[in-house]
């Protein structure tokens, strides 16, 4: 758990985090020019049973600005503000994130990523449906002048195939399966336990 000293907690008074499905958990560091597009396209997918962690790691831009108007433009929104004293990465970042997490899952969306609406909704549909400890979608990576789809695969995920058995580890959960990285993951937070990102 990160020390509160170094955080600034934001939650608006009655907001109870009850019944929460899952919990997504933003990093933003200096963001000011994708910000708010990432923002809409998660505000679509805030319904009463998800909420949102946003992160704020230090920004020196007008990323503070944004989030905050943010918040305030969406008051029925399940929405936590944190803001770290120092910066200190993406990976840390996002540990102070899960250490607030609260929702039956964890999932995470950088700051300048954008997102289908229903999007969470219809990963959360198929862990429920399927009984799973983890969903992970396949990505586009946009570039502006032209998109690449990464599909995933499941080389190396199981450790021991029979029955059905899988063993999951830290680069299954943290790290890259296929070339998505975590935000392309809906994660059991039973299931992901004590691991955290190293930086």
């Amino acid at each position: 758990m990160s020390n509160p000293k170094d955080l600034a907690f934001l939650l608006r008074k009655g907001d109870l985090m009850d019944n929460v499905k899952l919990s997504i958990i933003m990093p933003v560091y200096n963001a000011d020019k994708y910000l708010a597009s990432a923002l809409k396209s998660l505000k679509n997918n805030l319904t009463e049973d998800i909420e949102v962690i946003i992160i704020n790691d230090a920004s020196t831009d007008s990323s503070a600005e944004i989030i905050k108007d943010f918040i305030k433009k969406n008051p029925k929104k399940k929405i936590k503000y944190i803001e770290n004293s120092e910066n200190k990465g993406a990976g840390l970042t996002k540990n102070v994130g899960i250490d607030h997490a609260q929702g039956k899952f964890i999932g995470f969306l950088d700051s300048d990523d954008y997102i289908d609406k229903n999007y969470y909704a219809e990963m959360l549909s198929l862990a429920e449906k399927c009984k799973a400890d983890m969903v992970v979608s396949d990505i586009v990576l946009d570039y502006g002048s032209y998109q690449k789809c990464e599909t995933i695969y499941s080389d190396n995920l199981y450790k021991k195939q029979d029955k059905g058995d899988c063993e999951l580890n830290k680069k299954t959960l943290l790290g890259y399966w296929a070339s998505a990285s975590a935000c392309s993951k809906i994660i059991k937070r039973k299931s992901l336990g004590s691991l955290r990102f190293s930086k």
